[in-house]
């Protein structure tokens, strides 16, 4: 009988937080901006970039997939390219309705 080997703690952290913490992180920061806009590179969209950064570097250090599967070199390149995609225009049209409602 083959038996899966434990996780170390960091991998665990590393998951946990890419697949919920920062995600999360990522939303709540993108309200703010919105609703307090203080300039495209305030304290809040500083933090935003700041928890992109380390929601990619979460991934990388996780070696499986969510499933728990090993994770390929490409499904890892995918996911970065499509983080910082996805998360850049968040983060841009987080600043941008901040600009409107101020202007408003």
């Amino acid at each position: 009988m083959h038996t899966k080997p434990t996780t170390s703690g960091v991998v665990v952290l590393a998951r946990m937080f890419w697949l919920l913490i920062g995600p999360a992180t990522l939303s709540i920061t993108a309200i703010a901006i919105a609703e307090n806009h203080t300039g495209w590179f305030g304290p809040r969209s500083i933090g935003f970039l700041v928890v992109l950064g380390l929601v990619i570097l979460s991934r990388w250090l996780d070696p499986e997939t969510s499933d728990g599967d090993p994770v390929t070199p490409k499904q890892r390149g995918i996911y970065m390219i499509l983080a910082v995609i996805f998360g850049l225009t968040g983060w841009a049209a987080a600043n941008m309705l901040g600009v409107y409602w101020q202007a408003a």
